[in-house]
């Protein structure tokens, strides 16, 4: 049985090749009038399409750190260029968590900087802040790095965070936040349907005749796994079966040994769960993993439904439901409603949902 894949940790492709060009570029190495391979040999050279050679030299030709001259090629300019050119072009950047270039996270990311950099935006990435990082310093830290409008994954809702959100908005900078939301926090936000996710794979499974349905989730302190949590608890309401506390686990990250004594307390249940929904594609493999120790069949013995960002399902090979997002999307809308709202500070601010593929056609 297969038990997941690795993935492998990287930023988008155009934004490595831009990164090396630059820092060969500042280092000296590519000097002022050095001729920058054509798109074609950049292509080749590094093992990546045209097009995203294109982007890479479109991105530092943005920058200021490249001209194009018809009919002779691509060539490096001065420093002092490139910092002119880059003082007088809008800066986007974008936090996100786990940035791993197939996961949500990484689709994420090269749909907003293909969006920002395709509009005329200078684009940036900040790294992921790290679970034992005080947020609160590293939001004060982005915050003071000059942008102009930041996409912007948030962990916690404190008021301390909020605060500094808000005094960033009020500086007139443009603010976005993706995959979650603060209810206490006006801003753009854009967000995947995850109640209705949650709700149809959970409906799906009870619809096949399944009435033991477990639920594994993240800790509900975002809006993302309250609506995951409400949208299974709706299904199970509406199909008249009683929500059970230990049908539910509530994955604390306290560590993979941690969350498989949980998963092991769920199939202990004396009415074992016929069918499980996986709020992640993590959960999901960790489940596998702990059926496949106890001899349980994957379909066959307990059925799985999955919120999978990351072709989890089509990778293992299993017969798995799955919900997947538009993370590429997602990035995207990030992008325009953040130079929507540099253009136009004072309009109205806007809640957008993301669309997202059922494996399975669900009943009306």
């Amino acid at each position: 049985m297969g038990t997941g894949v690795e993935l492998v940790s990287e930023l988008p492709l155009y934004e490595s090749i831009k990164r090396d060009l630059q820092t060969r570029i500042d280092s000296g190495e590519l000097p002022e009038g050095a001729r920058i391979l054509p798109e074609i040999e950049l292509a080749k050279r590094q093992g990546v399409s045209r097009s995203t050679a294109r982007k890479a030299l479109l991105a530092l030709e943005q920058e200021g750190y490249l001209v194009r001259t018809a009919g002779l090629g691509t060539f490096v300019k001065s420093p002092k260029s490139a910092l002119q050119t880059a003082l007088a072009i809008q800066t986007m950047a974008i936090t996100v968590q786990h940035l791993d270039r197939f996961n949500h996270s990484g689709e994420m990311v090269q749909g907003f900087m293909n969006e920002s950099v395709g509009h005329g935006f200078h684009a940036m990435i900040h790294p992921p802040i790290t679970d034992n990082a005080d947020e609160f310093e590293y939001l004060l830290n982005v915050r003071r790095s000059g942008i102009n409008g930041w996409a912007l994954w948030l962990k916690s809702a404190s008021e301390k965070n909020l605060s500094l959100l808000r005094g960033f908005q009020k500086s007139g900078h443009a603010l976005v936040l993706v995959d979650r939301y603060a209810p206490g926090l006006d801003a753009d936000s854009v967000v995947a349907q995850n109640e209705t996710m949650a709700y149809q794979l959970t409906r799906e499974l009870l619809r096949r005749g399944h009435q033991d349905v477990g639920l594994i989730n993240f800790p509900l302190d975002c809006t993302v796994t309250t609506e995951r949590q409400k949208g299974y608890q709706r299904a199970l309401a509406e199909a008249g079966a009683t929500y059970e506390n230990d049908l539910v686990v509530i994955d604390q990250i306290q560590g993979v040994e941690a969350l498989r004594m949980q998963m092991l307390g769920l199939l202990s249940r004396r009415h074992r769960p016929t069918a499980i929904v996986c709020a992640s594609a993590h959960h999901a493999w960790c489940l596998i993993k702990e059926l496949d120790r106890l001899n349980y069949i994957v379909h066959d013995d307990i059925e799985l439904a999955l919120i999978d960002d990351n072709r989890f399902a089509e990778q293992s090979g299993l017969n798995i439901l799955t919900a997947t997002q538009h993370s590429y999307e997602m990035g995207q809308w990030a992008a325009k409603l953040l130079w929507q709202r540099l253009e136009n500070p004072t309009m109205p601010y806007q809640h957008l949902y993301t669309e997202h593929d059922l494996n399975f056609t669900p009943s009306p």
